[in-house]
């Protein structure tokens, strides 16, 4: 009769633990998944970020070869960019 009780709670113990190790693993899956989410709206914030840099210096690139120094102020080459915050 002890045999079979102390069969049953340690068949629990193994059930229950696998399910521990079950739930462990699902969550660990879970913030993989929600980490690379994140990771991905980074990379395309960064990647914006870096589109947005090249165009400003492809514009500024632009005027300054468009600026003759020995005619014009040189207020007349710089541009207003309103895409660059200084705050």
């Amino acid at each position: 009769m002890y045999y079979l009780l102390i069969l049953f709670f340690v068949n629990l113990a193994i059930v229950l633990s696998s399910l521990v190790f079950l739930f462990v693993g699902v969550c660990f899956q879970l913030m993989s998944i929600i980490s690379k989410k994140k990771a991905r709206a980074r990379m395309t914030l960064l990647e914006r970020s870096i589109q947005l840099n090249q165009s400003q210096i492809k514009k500024r690139e632009i005027h300054l070869n468009r600026y003759h120094f020995l005619e014009y102020n040189l207020s007349e080459a710089l541009i207003i960019q309103l895409e660059i915050n200084i705050y």
